[in-house]
């Protein structure tokens, strides 16, 4: 019996505790295991399995280990027998041994039989999960190929499972792909995992800032509005997302929603290193943006937490955490105040993270706040020296918002117009008010436009007709005309559109108007 909230006893059965699971209510699935009275050995071990599953997605491995270990398995539960050995791979895959889950669910594929069709999916979805983590991934690709679409929930694992493959060999396009079809075929599904929808659309949004793919982000924001958000487990997942969405968002010309995703990660951050990522994006949304004193509040608090947190290497080893704070301490105060965040990024985490799947855009990102501390420093030819391998890497690596980034820099130190080209490439469906671009266009006009023309697109962006142009400068109709098209040429945009978010990047109308 379990209470309930009104001081009653809820009976507890076995399929009440499935069905918790089944919905991905992974404590509650726990608390229930807790509370069920096993009739045999058979709800013995099952309760044990369920308990597992719920452990591991919840990051218990350990404790998920231990409670396969006291399991006592009959003679004919050979399916239980091997459903708990997958599990204690699982299990220690999620503790970062992998080669010992690995050994373990070969001896259990080995050992298959005539197992259950569900069985034989799951353990081919383990083992396959186990070569990716090895970086095996073509082996890793057959046996998830082998997995067979009637395995209901377990065939949407290895639809998940295929999109960080595709994502590891940078083939984002496969990867979407693959996201989208399974959060389709999840809805479709008798069982549910909510892990698994959680990571598709962490994926997915990820995916729409980074590409950028922005033209994804209305569906993405739908289901992720719609997700039950509450239950326990997925609260990294729901801060990853906060802090993409702020990208995203930012990239679409709403700075409003950018700080209101920002300040939902700070708000939410389940550990002190996220809450510093949360400070530290909060930083760049207002720094990059022309707020100097919100920029330089938000850096301060993201310095001052990860000096506190000094003592704890589970914290001071997250990968990105000293980088981020180096970059935004970088463009607020000396050189010299960033360069113990560096060092300590180039001893102690980059030798960690080297042959890594994700090593590439890691050691763009440090190249990238190296360039920064040269340019800094005035040492421009370093600073384009360590720009362009970041900006290479980036390109290589198919994020094309941070190699747009760096073409910026590089852009701003070099003169050379193959980087605007590419920014207006990569960036093509970012809003006309994006810093990046809005920088750009700045740098151009003011470059390039006569304060005539500055005049003309100022009234541009008010809505402002030829002949009303016309009017107001005391010029003729086609004059006026005339004008437009040049100011259309000049800036490389096509319409009137384009010119009104220049206008407004440059500060000559209010956003908005």
């Amino acid at each position: 019996m379990m209470a309930t909230k009104k001081g009653q006893s809820e009976r507890v059965t076995l399929s009440v505790v499935r069905d918790a699971f089944f919905r991905g209510d992974f404590e509650r699935c726990l608390g229930l295991c807790d509370a069920f009275k096993a009739r045999d050995a058979k709800d013995v071990a099952e309760i044990a399995l369920l308990r597992a599953r719920c452990l591991i997605p919840l990051g218990r491995g350990e404790h998920a280990i231990q409670a396969l270990r006291g399991l006592r398995l009959t003679d004919d539960q050979h399916d239980e027998y091997l459903t708990s050995r997958m599990l204690m791979s699982a299990a220690y895959m999620s503790l970062g041994q992998d080669d010992r889950g690995l050994e373990i669910a070969l001896e259990a594929y080995g050992a298959l039989g005539d197992a259950h069709a569900t069985v034989r999916a799951e353990l081919l979805v383990t083992l396959a999960l186990g070569h990716y983590r090895k970086n095996e991934y073509s082996r890793a690709q057959f046996l998830l190929d082998a997995v067979p679409e009637d395995s209901d929930i377990v065939y949407v694992r290895a639809l998940e499972y295929n999109g960080w493959l595709a994502w590891a060999r940078g083939d984002y396009d496969g990867s979407v792909d693959r996201f989208r079809n399974a959060l389709r075929r999840i809805d479709a599904c008798d069982h549910y995992d909510r892990f698994i929808e959680a990571k598709c659309l962490f994926g997915l949004a990820y995916l729409c800032g980074e590409l950028p793919r922005l033209d994804l982000w209305a569906e993405v924001a739908e289901r992720i509005e719609l997700f039950d958000w509450t239950v326990s487990g997925v609260a990294v997942w729901r801060f990853w997302i906060a802090i993409i969405a702020s990208f995203v968002t930012e990239l679409r010309g709403d700075l409003h929603g950018s700080t209101t995703w920002g300040t939902t990660a700070e708000e939410i951050a389940p550990d002190p290193a996220c809450l510093i990522i949360a400070w530290c994006r909060l930083a760049a949304r207002f720094g990059r943006n022309g707020e100097s004193g919100a920029h330089a509040y938000f850096t301060d608090k993201a310095r001052r937490k990860y000096d506190e947190i000094a003592r704890d290497p589970r914290l001071r080893e997250q990968r990105s955490l000293s980088l981020d704070i180096a970059e935004e301490v970088l463009h607020t105060e000396s050189p010299q105040a960033a360069l113990p965040l560096l060092t300590y990024y180039a001893e102690v985490v980059l030798p960690k993270v080297r042959g890594h799947g994700d090593d590439r855009r890691i050691i763009a990102a440090h190249a990238m706040a190296l360039g920064l501390l040269e340019e800094r420093r005035g040492n421009r030819a370093r600073a384009e020296e360590a720009y362009l391998t970041s900006f290479e890497a980036y390109r290589a690596a198919g994020l094309l918002r941070r190699a747009a980034i760096v073409a910026y820099r590089l852009s701003v130190l070099t003169g050379d117009e193959q980087y605007p080209a590419f920014i207006a490439e990569a960036l093509h469906d970012a809003s006309e008010t994006y810093w990046v671009k809005a920088r750009i266009a700045k740098s151009r006009s003011e470059a390039r436009l006569t304060k005539r023309q500055m005049e003309v697109l100022r009234l541009i962006a008010e809505g402002r007709s030829n002949k009303e142009i016309a009017a107001a400068c005391r010029i003729s109709y086609y004059t006026a005309r005339n004008t437009v098209g040049h100011i259309l040429a000049l800036l490389g945009v096509e319409s009137r559109t384009e010119l009104a978010g220049i206008a407004a990047a440059l500060g000559l109308v209010r956003a908005g108007k």
